[in-house]
């Protein structure tokens, strides 16, 4: 079964006997879930299982639930913020598929693309990565990158983000629901990020404003992102009036493909077709020429992709069809000042 197809039963999108007897299937896991869950929180907050520090400050960015939120934006926005103050900056991750292949992931290649000279240390022991990355480099300030859940690095400011077009993974843990621990984990964080913000009316804003109010009292900012140009893998820029011209097929592998897809439509693509990978695919020649193919096939005479999935393909072209991504930035318009008062404080 796809992820798609998953989300679609979990959401409660699509009806009938089977998807009902797999929904009431997932909720029946759920409370192992749960418990495994309070029962780590509860030992962090008692004590009984040791925060460790490093000798430098700790941004965490993270989210509550699975799938993409816009952490690497986040991230390139407070190392941006924190360079512009002469502030020495390190990234921290956990590095999903580099403990297998030993190279660099997607996503650490796009945070050197879009932050060159800004060390990144990726280790499933996130203690460890940090130490690395204050002893190798100096560092002042520390970004952990997805660390609201990896409560052992002790952090000096703890950023969470919520995606407005899914807030709060259908309001149920996993795996009957995209929660990694209850909305009420928000009340350890010290500011909460509303992402995409573009992409709902204000209405659903305050919806969701008013519910992270209920459990946290920290600061609230919200942001959107914007493409800016489009990218080559050479570096080479056009501007996204490009967008306009041809047709496109569009690929990603990231956590949230259907807000990818939905992003361009927006920016007015054509799109003639669309393939997801899951999050994190690392892609073979064969299935970039297998794409390509199908691309062709649809009458597509480009291909288009994310930043982070644009770093793994390593070519301008597949095939013959030039390869381009959104190059996107991260815009706080509303509460900003609190949120780099808090940044920078630290």
């Amino acid at each position: 079964m796809s992820i798609s197809s998953i989300l679609k039963i979990i959401s409660g999108e699509r009806t009938g006997i089977f998807a009902s007897i797999i929904r009431f299937g997932l909720r029946c896991f759920t409370p192992f879930y749960r418990f495994a869950i309070w029962s780590r929180n509860r030992q962090f907050d008692s004590g009984s299982r040791k925060i460790k520090s490093v000798d430098a400050k700790v941004i965490s960015i993270g989210n509550i639930t699975t799938g993409g939120t816009g952490k690497t934006p986040m991230v390139v926005w407070v190392c941006q913020l924190l360079q512009q103050h002469q502030a020495k900056v390190g990234i921290v991750s956990r590095g999903y598929g580099a403990e297998q292949t030993g190279v660099q992931n997607d996503e650490a290649m796009e945070l050197e693309s879009r932050l060159p000279g800004v060390p990144h240390e990726q280790d499933p022991d996130r203690v460890a990565a940090a130490k690395r990355c204050v002893k190798k480099h100096s560092v002042d300030v520390i970004v952990l990158d997805d660390g609201f859940q990896h409560r052992r690095l002790g952090r000096d400011l703890d950023i969470v983000l919520i995606d407005a077009t899914n807030p709060f993974g259908y309001d149920h843990l996993i795996p009957r629901g995209l929660l990694r621990e209850p909305v009420s984990s928000l009340k350890r964080c010290d500011a909460v990020v509303v992402t995409r913000c573009n992409r709902v009316d204000s209405d659903r804003i305050e919806e969701i404003r008013n519910r992270i109010q209920r459990e946290t009292s920290s600061p609230i900012a919200l942001s959107r992102t914007r493409a800016v140009a489009l990218i080559q893998h050479d570096d080479q820029q056009v501007a996204l009036s490009e967008a306009h011209a041809g047709r496109w097929f569009a690929f990603s592998a990231i956590g949230n493909p259907g807000s990818f897809e939905n992003s361009l439509r927006e920016l007015g693509f054509e799109l003639a077709g669309s393939q997801r990978f899951r999050d994190h695919h690392s892609f073979t020649k064969a299935e970039l020429s297998e794409m390509a193919l199908a691309a062709t096939a649809s009458e597509a005479d480009r291909l288009v992709c994310t930043h982070k999935d644009l770093v793994k393909v390593g070519s301008n072209a597949i095939e013959g069809l030039p390869v381009y991504a959104l190059k996107i930035e991260l815009e706080v318009f509303e509460g900003r000042e609190a949120l780099e008062a808090l940044v920078l404080g630290k």
